[in-house]
């Protein structure tokens, strides 16, 4: 009853898409697009008088440009260039801070066989933020592989593998939150974390899809996921004077993220019945 917590948003969005058919074979198309968030923040404890005002500003900038060339019926080419600027102003710290990442990627699908039977898309993507706040050139490459396979009209097997990469958001950098409208540990400030390195990771996923009979389908899939320096936040201390937890963001060194699911579904003509079960797990190492 003595404490208030009042938040005041504004969000400002625009963009444009196009795209031009140079030749049966040529497509270009793309987008640009800009996003501006205002976040103020009033906390207030009426019993000693006390008043803390918080502002924030985001910006964030894309622009895209893809180029597709189907040159015959057994390739199908995709190639783009992606450029993301970020900035972020708060009362957190000095300055506007400022974040570049520009990406290049490719990848064909190649068929193989009649109706598409064997389908094979490797592709590669470049990443690359240059220092503008970090101390050093972030880059990374990361390949693509994915796999289908039709052994029978009914029957349908899938494989992919891919890496990820991403580069901390300025949320996780920089940003200082404070939730104060809950109790236990709801009650925290989170804090920024600049020292943060950028995630990395390995996918695996099979599937396997067969139908049977003309209404019944019978999906079962499985995936794995290794994680370099997963991005998490934790408690790290405890304020009895504000009664708040504090919360920062980390890297876990290594992760493991893995599971499947089974559903049958069967459609007739008035009437969809369905059923699945699906398991998750995780696993986190972290050397300190």
């Amino acid at each position: 009853k003595y404490e208030t917590m009042n938040y005041g948003t504004k969000r400002f969005e625009g963009g444009l898409t196009g795209k031009k058919a140079l030749s049966d074979a040529w497509l270009l198309s793309g987008f640009a697009s800009a996003k501006f968030y205002m976040l103020d923040t009033e906390f207030k404890n009426i019993v000693d008088d006390n008043i803390r005002n918080g502002k924030s500003r985001f910006l964030d900038g894309e622009t895209e440009i893809r180029a597709a060339w189907d040159p015959n019926i057994f390739n199908s080419v995709l190639a783009g260039f992606n450029a993301n600027f970020q900035t972020i102003q708060g009362d957190s710290f000095r300055g506007i801070k400022k974040q570049l990442l520009l990406s290049l990627y490719a990848q064909d699908t190649i068929t193989i066989g009649a109706s598409e039977q064997f389908l094979i898309v490797p592709g590669l993507r470049f990443d690359i933020s240059p220092p503008l706040e970090q101390n050093k050139i972030l880059w990374q490459i990361t390949p693509k592989l994915s796999l289908k396979y039709n052994p029978f009209k009914s029957t349908a097997l899938r494989f992919a593998y891919g890496m990820g990469y991403r580069i901390p958001t300025f949320k996780q950098k920089h940003w200082l939150f404070t939730h104060d409208y809950a109790s236990g540990a709801g009650n925290f400030i989170l804090y920024g974390n600049p020292n943060l390195k950028p995630e990395t990771s390995h996918g695996f996923n099979l599937d396997l899809e067969q139908k049977i009979g003309k209404f019944v389908n019978l999906n079962v899939s499985g995936y794995f996921n290794y994680i370099q320096n997963l991005i998490d936040n934790y408690i790290i201390g405890y304020d009895p004077g504000s009664g708040k937890y504090n919360r920062s963001y980390g890297n876990v060194d290594k992760a493991l993220t893995f599971g499947g699911g089974i559903s049958v579904h069967s459609k007739f003509k008035r009437t969809v019945l369905g059923a699945s079960y699906a398991y998750t797990g995780a696993m986190g190492y972290s050397a300190s």
